[in-house]
């Protein structure tokens, strides 16, 4: 016997699995529940459908009614109309049809689409799969399953497409590069029979000139590595220098957080002078400004207050702040 959740050996005396640790009794009635549930919902889902059934009883019901009760000008406008579409869907059908007898000797698969798509067209056809399948789809959603069809088909030969042209440049290239490889080879053979022709000082001559033209390549080689290298150290600096600049508009950002956005003055330095004031109503900012010394802040701030002796000064301080916190740290002046 096995648990019915997690599929381990069960063993009759025992109460809980110790495999997933799930108990035998609950989990057996929670599937009793649930089978009960399911129950309910087919039958509820059962009932629904039958009543659907009925109403459309009633509806085609209601339709045969009401179409015994047409003119014959509306049954032969009706008529007509049917014949119309009929040709067309004829017409159009053929046309998908062909088109995808043309497409299989291009791609099996896409002409394939285009014919199962002539199916959903032409009238028998159409009649068959309704009858066997009971599709019972409507002229939208027909047409919308011809188009969803086509255009899959249409995706499938773009990527046949693009995969016969990947493989023609690549067979393309491979013929390229035998083709040079061929010609340079070839090259070497008549170089090689020119030089065995030649005298002693003609091959003297040739040997100069190939030493020159490689000491010119080599010599170019290592002006171009140069130009590479200091490109490529002129980039970097060029980085570094980006990176550093948005760091330090991360840090002003961060800066700028510790600072009143009504008029500049710095949160904790204000609260730090409110604290030492006789008179803390008094204050009144005046500006305030800061240098970044790495580790802290230092901020400048002036400011008016009153003084012991109730006369209104203005006052100039320096502050160590933390850079990160705020945190006012020392009174510098």
């Amino acid at each position: 016997m096995k648990c019915l959740k997690c599929n381990a050996e069960r063993n009759l005396q025992d109460l809980q699995c110790p495999e997933c640790g799930v108990f035998y009794a609950k989990y057996d009635a929670y599937l009793e529940k649930k089978v009960i549930e399911d129950k309910a919902e087919i039958e509820k889902k059962l009932k629904r459908l039958g009543e659907l059934e009925r109403k459309e009883q009633e509806q085609e019901r209601a339709n045969n009614e009401e179409t015994t009760k047409e003119s014959d000008i509306d049954a032969n406008s009706k008529s007509f109309l049917q014949k119309t579409a009929f040709v067309i869907s004829w017409f159009l059908g053929g046309i998908i049809a062909i088109k995808g007898i043309s497409l299989i000797f291009f791609s099996i698969l896409m002409g394939l689409l285009y014919i199962i798509a002539s199916l959903f067209v032409i009238p028998p056809c159409w009649q068959f799969l309704n009858t066997k399948f009971k599709l019972e789809g409507t002229i939208p959603a027909r047409i919308g399953m011809v188009i969803m069809i086509i255009i899959f088909g249409q995706g499938i030969g773009i990527y046949v497409e693009n995969k016969i042209f990947e493989e023609e440049s690549e067979k393309a290239r491979i013929a390229s590069a035998e083709a040079a490889q061929k010609a340079y080879k070839l090259r070497l053979a008549e170089e090689k029979k020119a030089y065995d022709a030649m005298t002693p000082e003609q091959r003297a001559q040739v040997d100069a000139e190939k030493e020159r033209k490689a000491l010119a390549e080599k010599q170019a080689a290592e002006i171009t590595a140069q130009k590479a290298q200091k490109l490529a150290q002129e980039q970097a600096q060029e980085r570094q220098r980006v990176e550093q600049e948005q760091q330090q508009e991360l840090k002003k950002a961060e800066h700028k957080k510790q600072f009143s956005e009504w008029d500049g003055s710095h949160m904790n330095v204000e609260r730090y002078i409110k604290e030492k004031m006789k008179d803390p109503d008094s204050y009144s900012h005046v500006e305030t400004g800061y240098i970044d010394r790495g580790d802290y802040l230092q901020v400048k701030t002036t400011y008016r207050g009153k003084n012991s002796f109730g006369a209104l000064i203005l006052e100039t301080h320096i502050f160590k702040v933390d850079s990160e916190t705020g945190e006012v740290l020392q009174l510098i002046q």
